[in-house]
């Protein structure tokens, strides 16, 4: 068969011959292994799956090569098997690690069931530092005029403000349908257009926010967590819509069923937590200052939008009018130079 195949040319004589036949004999080797490990995939994900996992079939990308794909729907026992019981001290630490003060959330997704825990706090003080607006007249996500609204809300800001801005997708569709909408309106202001994907990865979408002052940077996914500029401050963030787990995703759909209420007690607070670390990458230090524009009306009409108002700490929330959102930009920032001294 192939593997004897394989065995032999790893056996023959060091000729150039042979040794053509040995690269292609690893060839072989390294698709029997992969066949192999579609194997064990299929095997997992089809007619054998594990108790306490999830498993599914996918195309990467759309019509190409299918995927087997499996994750746990609990991943706690794994981190207490091969972390917490193995480590004399383990230390976790975040800004977003505990919810309202207390960290029974985490303890019990990480399957953190002893240690001492403390929160300390923010040194910040974001009333001061941070201006939160929300658009209440733009149309909800999905429906007529949504798209259209955001691109003007992004426009009109980058404009007035001419400052770094970071606007926060989440999907690349979306992403990518507000870049095409708003690229030549500020081109014809001068201001720099980088978007992640098709200008290149995080890293060099925030370079690029970093070096020039006038830039709008989209981004999705991995840019609401972990990035900071190296030397600048962002003058404006703004999240296009509230980040709620996309419901057809396998394993947000199957740990939702584990919950009487998959949305109010899984997904409010899943989104809860991503949108608080979108906020997070807006004030870095004590001299950062800026805006925060979350362009999903959502927050402002909807029950749940409470859960979004109590995650910003401290800040003072002001529902306005899209049309009113440059103004009301431009003037928060001439109070603030005019209560800089020099």
């Amino acid at each position: 068969g192939l593997r004897d195949i394989g065995i032999a040319i790893d056996r023959a004589p060091a000729s150039l011959e042979s040794r053509n036949l040995q690269a292609v004999g690893l060839n072989v080797t390294a698709a029997l292994e992969s066949l192999e490990e579609s194997r064990r995939g299929l095997r997992q994900g089809i007619p054998e799956p594990e108790d306490g996992m999830v498993c599914w079939l996918s195309t990467r990308p759309p019509n190409g090569p299918i995927a087997v794909s499996g994750a746990p729907l609990a991943v706690g026992p794994a981190l207490r098997d091969t972390l917490f019981e193995r480590e004399r001290c383990v230390v976790l630490t975040s800004g977003t690690l505990a919810d309202e003060g207390r960290f029974d959330r985490v303890r019990e997704t990480l399957g953190v069931e002893s240690g001492r825990e403390v929160a300390l706090g923010s040194p910040f003080d974001f009333k001061k530092a941070a201006l939160v607006l929300v658009p209440g007249d733009i149309p909800e996500p999905n429906r007529p005029g949504f798209n259209e609204g955001v691109a003007q809300a992004i426009t009109d800001v980058a404009k007035i403000l001419k400052d770094r801005t970071l606007v926060l997708f989440t999907s690349n569709s979306a992403l990518n349908a507000t870049r095409s909408a708003i690229k030549l309106p500020l081109q014809r202001e001068g201001i720099k257009l980088v978007a992640q994907g098709i200008d290149g990865p995080p890293h060099r979408v925030m370079r690029a926010l970093d070096a020039n002052k006038a830039t709008v940077a989209l981004g999705a996914a991995s840019l609401w967590e972990g990035v900071d500029l190296e030397e600048s401050s962002i003058g404006a963030l703004m999240i296009a819509r509230l980040p709620f787990p996309v419901p057809s995703d396998p394993v947000f759909s199957a740990r939702s069923e584990l919950y009487d209420d998959g949305f109010g007690d899984y997904a409010v607070p899943s989104a809860v937590l991503r949108f608080r670390q979108g906020f997070g990458r807006l004030i870095r230090s004590r001299s950062d200052r800026g805006v925060f524009i979350v362009l999903d009306s959502r927050m402002a009409t909807r029950g749940y939008g409470a859960a979004f108002r109590d995650a910003l700490p401290g800040c003072e929330i002001e529902v306005v009018r899209a049309s009113e959102l440059a103004a009301r930009v431009s003037r928060w920032h001439q109070d603030f130079r005019a209560e800089t001294p020099g």
